[in-house]
């Protein structure tokens, strides 16, 4: 489904060619629908920032969304939302950018469709997303890598739905998992599938955080709606099952939050910070 790879600064980049298209709407790329075969809104941008990520669809981006380092295969991966969509959708949906040093970075496809798991050909229906792939997060978990060992990430994020195509859809917004479609033999990441078990959770709102697992095992998230999820173990998280923990009073609502523990204080650094790892707690952070 890729063009043929260019290296660029020792990183591969599967956008080598590129038709002369106009600007259009987020459903129409080069006067056809957008799709994982046509996912350019418009040439790349000559003059992009050498040192700042910038879309090379063509398309306009805003949020970042899940950035991580993989693991298994040593890559960061920064994602964001890209202005494009599949129809019947409206979009945004997961761009991503791959780097080896932090420094150097090469655009990818398009990772995770609205409506589509573009990690088959033909791509699979999803209607459960079919409107949008909104703002969320990426987690290392353990047991998520390559044959189900070792430590792997799990993207998790929320899509937009429609009730006419999926009936369950009240808020317009549910939670939902995506994971390398063939992860030992795909170092840059560029295929994710969205599991059959999805939707992880149904009638929620955007931006989940990134998760964060508790002592003992429990894996926890919250929307912008300072709703809390949990998730009992690795193991239940990589199998899609979730539960409603509650509203947290602790947590105003605010878009994009993060929570994450802090480090242990350095040795050294005097008697206000003794005890600190006794005191240490989750630091909560969100933008307006």
């Amino acid at each position: 489904m890729m063009e043929s790879l260019a290296w660029v600064d020792g990183i591969a980049n599967p956008i080598t060619r590129v038709a002369d298209q106009a600007w259009s709407d987020s459903q129409i790329c080069g006067g056809k629908p957008c799709s994982p075969s046509n996912q350019f809104c418009a040439k790349p941008f000559v003059n992009a920032p050498t040192y700042h990520l910038m879309d090379q669809h063509g398309c306009a981006e805003n949020d970042p969304n899940g950035p991580v380092f993989d693991p298994v295969h040593g890559v960061f991966h920064h994602f964001y939302q890209i202005h494009l969509a599949a129809p019947p959708g409206h979009g945004p949906d997961y761009g991503h950018f791959v780097s080896k040093d932090f420094v150097s970075w090469a655009a990818m496809p398009v990772a995770i469709w609205n409506g589509l798991d573009a990690s088959a050909w033909p791509p699979r229906a999803t209607p459960y997303d079919n409107q949008a792939i909104y703002t969320g997060s990426a987690a290392v978990v353990e047991g998520a890598g390559p044959g189900g060992e070792g430590p792997g990430i799990v993207q998790i994020y929320p899509g937009l739905c429609n009730k006419a195509d999926w009936p369950a859809c009240e808020t317009g917004t549910l939670l939902a998992q995506a994971v390398p479609a063939d992860y030992a033999s795909d170092p840059l990441l560029a295929n994710w599938t969205k599991p059959s078990y999805n939707p992880i959770m149904e009638n929620t709102q955007r931006d989940p955080s990134t998760p964060w697992q508790t002592p003992s095992g429990e894996w926890r998230l919250r929307t912008f709606n300072s709703m809390v999820y949990g998730s009992a173990s690795s193991k239940d998280l990589l199998a899609g099952k979730w539960y409603e923990i509650g509203k947290s009073d602790d947590f105003r609502q605010c878009e994009c939050p993060s929570v994450y523990p802090l480090p242990a204080a350095t040795p050294g650094s005097g008697a206000a910070h003794e005890g600190a790892e006794q005191r240490a707690a989750p630091l909560h952070a969100s933008s307006w």
